[in-house]
């Protein structure tokens, strides 16, 4: 083809897609109220991506920090049989099996009163492979007083293998150690020791545990908070003494082996030792990457969820936008018409209404991220829920939009095409 002649053309083609853009702009700006209505949809669904998306990102990495935040081959011990091999290709939407699912479930939660006993630790302990260190745990709400200021925490009792279980280090002082055990001494998290102390050092002062003197040893490194809990406004006492500011039991046990076969050989000897302490299929001990596994299926099952009741609201978005672009069609056939008796194509109409789609869907999109914008930082700042709001939730909301509104655009664009011009003109004739 001559040079000349190709450049022509793609100047013919940049006119047509300006011209084509140009009347799509008018035909909105003519129509601003349908155009609203027509979008309140797409905004709509496209809020529903965007929020879920983020929410469940944000849920997700919450829960990896938690899991990553224990030492290396770290195993758990908690109260109540749960599977910990869910296939997420077994999950039905079927009434009937979905309740006899939550029945089976609800035979093996444990009751509130049910926990281990204390005295479970010591052949767990025993029984575990060299160089593998165990923790018993019990978590209770109590309240801490200094002078004139208090605050209710969590009290975790524990031993002291916690810290490097938990891949903690202390900021000041010293952790307890098997020579305090039955002594009242504690150890602060960063936060609560700035919110009873301010800026004077802690170590060695008294402070009231439900009443009761305890004298702090140390001072956690600043750890953050999670989703969850806040890692530094608690307080960490020995097991046989904040065992006995509450009720006598276990709440679970936390365990860490040096390499990822002694994990494997952990987790074996904990359930030999448990089974023998408490039966069969009363507790379930899940390990580092069993735990990430499972926060992965839960991830894609919050996904599947979402992606229903969002594919829901973008259809019915869709619709909205297909029948109010066949309503602008038939009024304007006789422009149509007239465009065509101009010299315009068919595929020129195609474009013009394909772009007219087009714009309502990122309108739509762009409006819906706004308000998903506003929605999360309202999570945030109600229940101190960190939503992740990444690249990847604002261009999936984006390319949702936009693809809803061109394929639904489609029929109506073709139809407006295939108008016969003469027909068209003599239509309001």
């Amino acid at each position: 083809m001559d040079p000349r002649l190709a450049a022509q053309e793609r100047r013919s083609s940049a006119m047509n897609l300006f011209e084509s853009l140009r009347a799509s702009f008018t035909s909105l700006r003519a129509n601003k109220l349908r155009a609203a209505l027509t979008m309140s949809g797409i905004v709509m669904g496209t809020f529903l991506v965007f929020v879920m998306y983020s929410v469940g990102s944000g849920a997700t990495r919450e829960a990896k920090k938690v899991i990553t935040d224990l030492a290396p081959n770290a195993v758990a011990v908690v109260y109540g049989y749960f599977p910990v091999d869910m296939d997420i290709s077994k999950v039905t939407f079927s009434p009937s099996e979905m309740l006899q699912q939550m029945e089976d479930l609800g035979t093996n939660l444990p009751l509130i009163s049910s926990r281990f006993k204390p005295e479970m630790s010591y052949p767990l302990q025993r029984e575990l492979p060299g160089g593998c260190m165990a923790t018993p745990l019990s978590v209770d709400l109590k309240r801490v007083e200094f002078g004139p200021r208090s605050r209710n925490v969590f009290a975790f009792a524990t031993n002291d293998n916690y810290p490097a279980i938990r891949n903690q280090s202390l900021a000041r002082g010293r952790y307890f150690t098997r020579r305090d055990e039955g002594r009242r001494v504690c150890v602060l998290g960063s936060d609560l020791s700035l919110r009873l102390f301010g800026d004077i050092d802690p170590v060695g002062r008294e402070i009231r545990v439900n009443g009761r003197r305890f004298q702090v040893l140390g001072v956690m490194e600043p750890r953050g908070r999670t989703m969850f809990m806040d890692n530094d406004d608690l307080l960490l006492l020995p097991y046989w003494v904040g065992g006995h500011l509450g009720p006598e039991q276990v709440d679970g046990f936390l365990v860490s082996a040096p390499t990822p076969e002694d994990m494997r050989e952990a987790k074996a000897a904990c359930i030999e030792v448990l089974e023998r302490q408490v039966g069969e299929k009363t507790f379930t001990v899940i390990t580092q990457e069993e735990m990430l596994a499972l926060a992965g299926d839960a991830t894609r099952l919050v996904n599947i969820m979402s992606g229903i009741v969002t594919f829901v609201g973008l259809l019915v978005g869709g619709i909205g936008i297909m029948n109010i672009m066949l309503v602008a069609v038939s009024e304007r056939i006789r422009e149509i018409g007239i465009r065509k008796a101009m010299g315009a194509r068919a595929t020129d109409i195609l474009k013009q209404f394909l772009l007219e789609s087009l714009l309502l869907g990122i309108s739509g999109g762009v409006i819906g991220i706004c308000m998903g914008f506003g929605f999360l930082m309202m999570i945030e700042v109600i229940f101190d829920f960190p939503p992740y709001i990444g690249p990847a939730s604002i261009l999936i909301a984006l390319l949702f939009s936009m693809g809803v509104g061109v394929i639904f655009g489609v029929w109506p664009a073709m139809k407006a095409a295939a108008l016969d011009p003469v027909e068209a003109l003599g239509h309001e004739l």
